[in-house]
């Protein structure tokens, strides 16, 4: 008889899960589905991924074991009552940043989710993040403190530049104003100073945002994800998604320019590697 472990082993979790992950819209995967174990399911929601797995395996999800599938089922909810928390959260910030007269750069999340996912509730995220002007941090924190969320850290000071982000917390959740978006990496990092006048204007929910210039965009979602070792598989899928849908938009050339400029070519190239 074989054991559960052993099972677990040959059908190799993470490889399975990229795999999926990868698919085509209504594409049918080439790896069986038919011994798949519940553990995969705990993988994958650990990874955020949960939902979006179970929506690439509509083509052949009467193929997974019973329990296995009832617990893809119980997941797959489970992520997008995260996401549409997320997603409330997010429109509330736009509202209460709106309020103030900032129009924040929508990184990451529920604004990705909206423009590359193929349902936006299929991803899920832990907070919000915005990326905005210096001059209008003060404007912004109060803002956020109207909606009950107070700052983690001390407040931020220009002069200091010890730190890129603050984060503000309370009950409806996480928010991390950015004012740059990371540092590091010996002499580099992504400056606002340098992307903010790239940033294209948009809406998302019918609320005026902006997002990164597509080439900024793909750059940092590969550097965030090195950065953090790829602890997240969501973070690649969220590459994997944009380079699909905007890839033959995006100058490959600029890209390479601006990881060389930021001194993060090694965390960009890791991340295509992965990804």
């Amino acid at each position: 008889m074989t054991s559960a472990s052993s099972t677990r082993r040959s059908y190799q979790l993470g490889p399975a899960m990229f795999e999926f992950c990868a698919l085509a819209p209504a594409a049918a995967p080439k790896r069986s589905v038919r011994e798949l174990p519940t553990e995969f399911v705990h993988l994958c929601e650990q990874h955020g991924l949960a939902g979006f797995v179970f929506e690439r395996l509509g083509p052949v999800r009467a193929q997974i074991p019973a329990p296995t599938r009832a617990a893809f089922e119980a997941a797959a909810l489970r992520t997008m009552a995260l996401a549409r928390r997320q997603q409330k959260l997010t429109t509330r910030v736009l509202d209460a940043l709106g309020a103030v007269e900032v129009v924040p750069v929508l990184l990451k999340g529920a604004g990705l989710a909206q423009r590359v996912y193929p349902e936006p509730l299929l991803r899920v995220s832990s907070d919000v993040d915005v990326l905005l002007e210096a001059s209008s941090f003060d404007r912004a924190a109060t803002a956020l403190e109207s909606l009950g969320l107070r700052a983690k850290e001390r407040p931020w000071a220009p002069e200091r530049g010890d730190h890129h982000e603050v984060a503000f917390e309370g009950p409806a959740g996480l928010v991390e104003l950015h004012l740059d978006l990371f540092r590091g990496f010996g002499r580099g990092g992504l400056r606002a100073t340098d992307v903010l006048p790239r940033a294209r204007r948009d809406t998302c929910w019918g609320r005026p945002v902006r997002f990164l210039a597509l080439e900024d965009e793909v750059l940092y979602l590969a550097v965030h994800a090195a950065n953090h070792s790829f602890l997240r598989a969501s973070w690649l899928v969220d590459l994997l998604l944009l380079i699909r849908r905007e890839g033959a938009r995006i100058d490959w050339h600029v890209v390479e320019q601006r990881a060389d400029a930021a001194h993060v070519r090694t965390a960009w190239h890791a991340a295509m590697a992965v990804a």
